[in-house]
């Protein structure tokens, strides 16, 4: 198994200001900067190994160095770390998840850390539609609405049928662009200002809530809450707390039972996560971000499999 840790921090070098004087050579403690080994003249940095010492930085003569946060496809808001990355590739290679017993004593993120409670469990093995096959299902259906289900008519067929909870981003783009026989989506996002703070992720709620009952009024068949349209000014709604709200929102409005959530999310990632994102409303989750991470460890070859079957393998893990 390998053991999967990103590097975090790329050196930077200024090559008109560089002298190739050695000194960042002498001075590193980790062997980031070396001499390149066709001339023996050039120096050169392996970013694997950067610590962020800023040694280099500190001591080069010209100021030809600099030290930045290795930008990849992880998003820090979205609070992942080597460690869960770490997780992503094990699922995405045997397709199987850690047990817990009688408590976990991990550190939880920080979306999650009012809820993961894991206090006395015990190790019999969980209930699920692997072992449990003949007694239980995944299987779920979204679609129809304004029905009267008391009053059987061809109309109430209208639905997809979805095997697992789990999504993928094809998937999802099947779903959000299907228009057989007057099917109708919508996406809301799942996001709010950074500059307004605390009241912006209040209004970021609230605005979410309407849309998401406008979407009902206008007749979706399912609504797809998202957080892919985050950047440096807007962050996102943490999945749990924006499910609930639309969940709980459409529930005051008597129009919960017209309509299927589905979330398009980063931050979901754990066993956990999915299962407290069903619990709370959603239908169906499509972890996107997860996904990147399991296509970039299969580009890297950190994952001796292709991305098809690295994908089909975590979300058996999930499931």
């Amino acid at each position: 198994m390998i053991n999967y840790i990103p590097r975090r921090f790329t050196v930077v070098r200024d090559k008109d200001l560089c002298i190739n004087c050695g000194c960042c050579v002498r001075q590193c403690a980790n062997e980031c900067h070396f001499y390149s080994p066709t001339d023996n003249k050039t120096v050169v940095a392996n970013s694997n190994n950067c610590v962020a010492c800023h040694r280099c930085v500190d001591l080069c003569p010209t100021g030809a160095l600099r030290i930045e946060k290795y930008v990849c496809d992880y998003r820090d808001n979205a609070n992942w770390t080597p460690q869960y990355q770490q997780e992503i590739c094990r699922q995405a290679n045997t397709g199987s998840t850690l047990l817990s017993a009688m408590g976990n004593p991990k550190p939880f993120p920080i979306y999650w850390d009012k809820i993961l409670l894991n206090a006395s469990q015990v190790t019999n093995p969980p209930i699920d539609p692997l072992r449990e096959q003949l007694v239980m299902s995944l299987d779920s259906y979204i679609g129809a609405l304004n029905m009267d289900l008391l009053s059987p008519k061809p109309e109430l067929c209208k639905m997809v049928e979805l095997k697992r909870p789990i999504i993928t981003n094809r998937e999802l783009d099947i779903l959000c662009n299907l228009r057989y026989k007057g099917f109708n989506t919508r996406k809301v996002s799942m996001s709010f200002a950074v500059k307004d703070g605390a009241e912006g992720l209040k209004k970021g709620i609230e605005k979410m809530c309407i849309e998401a009952e406008k979407a009902v009024d206008d007749g979706c068949n399912y609504i797809v809450l998202s957080d892919r349209d985050v950047n440096k000014d807007f962050a996102p709604i943490p999945s749990i707390l924006a499910t609930s709200a639309v969940h709980h929102h459409l529930i005051e409005c008597q129009k919960r039972v017209q309509t299927a959530l589905i979330v398009e999310t980063a931050d979901a990632r754990e066993v956990m996560h999915f299962a407290l994102l069903s619990g709370y409303g959603a239908s169906a989750i499509n972890p996107y971000l997860s996904f990147a991470v399991i296509n970039k460890l299969v580009e890297d070859k950190e994952i001796q499999l292709d991305y098809a079957t690295a994908e089909k393998n975590y979300i058996k893990a999930i499931d």
